[in-house]
C-alpha cells in the first residue's frame, strides 16, 4: 500500500487538493445551493429581531448620523482620525433603537415635533418663537448640509425635511433610551412582600 501512495504521490495530492478546493468552494454557499435550484446573493449587512437590513437602511442611517452630527454642531467629530468606524457605531445604536421605538409604538406626532423645534433657544428671538430666525436658520443650515435639491423642490424645503427628520428621530430614540434603561424603583414595602 505504501510503495502504490509512494509511486502515485503526484495523484492523491491533486485528488486530496481538489476535495479541499471544492470544500473551499462550497462553503458558505451550500444553504444557497442546497435550499434552492439557483444561487441567492448574500444579505449579510447586519438583522435586526430576525429582519436582513439592506443597504439603503445602512446608508440612510450613516447618513442622518452625519447630518445629526452636523445639526447638533459636532462636525468637527467628522474630521478626526476613526471618525467613520465611530460614524458607523453610532448609525448602527441608532438603528437599534429606532427599531425598538418602532416596537414599542413611540411616535413623535407633527404638533410635539413642533413645539419641540419653538422650544428650542436657537430659535427664538427676545425669549420667544420666531419664523425669520427659523427661516434664516434653514438657510445657513441647508449651506453646511450641502443638500442636494430636488427638481422642482425648494432647496429651504429639503433641509427642513432633513432637520425635521433629524429631529424625530432624536427624540424617538431618546424615548426609547428612557423606556428601555430608566431605573425602576419599588417601594421599600414592595421589595419587603416579595
Amino acid at each position: 500500500m505504501m510503495k502504490f501512495l509512494r509511486s502515485q504521490s503526484q495523484t492523491v495530492l491533486v485528488v486530496v487538493l481538489g476535495v479541499i478546493g471544492l470544500g473551499f468552494l462550497f462553503y458558505g454557499n451550500s444553504g444557497n445551493f442546497l435550499t434552492t435550484g439557483t444561487v441567492r446573493t448574500s444579505n449579510d449587512f447586519g438583522r435586526i429581531d430576525g429582519e436582513d437590513l439592506t443597504v439603503a437602511d445602512l446608508t440612510d442611517a450613516v447618513r442622518n448620523t452625519k447630518d445629526s452630527l452636523i445639526i447638533h454642531g459636532q462636525s468637527q467629530q467628522l474630521r478626526q482620525p476613526g471618525a467613520s468606524a465611530q460614524v458607523a457605531e453610532e448609525a448602527w445604536r441608532q438603528l437599534l433603537l429606532l427599531r425598538e421605538a418602532d416596537r414599542l409604538h413611540i411616535i413623535i406626532s407633527n404638533k410635539e415635533l413642533v413645539d419641540y423645534i419653538h422650544s428650542l433657544p436657537v430659535f427664538q428671538k427676545d425669549g420667544a418663537y420666531s419664523p425669520e430666525v427659523y427661516e434664516s436658520r434653514m438657510k445657513e443650515l441647508g449651506n453646511i448640509l450641502h443638500v442636494s435639491p430636488e427638481a422642482g423642490v425648494d432647496p429651504i424645503t429639503n433641509t427642513k425635511a432633513v432637520f425635521e427628520t433629524v429631529l424625530r428621530n432624536d427624540l424617538r430614540t431618546e424615548a426609547a433610551s428612557k423606556a428601555l434603561f430608566s431605573s425602576i424603583r419599588s417601594s421599600a414595602h414592595d421589595v419587603s412582600t416579595q
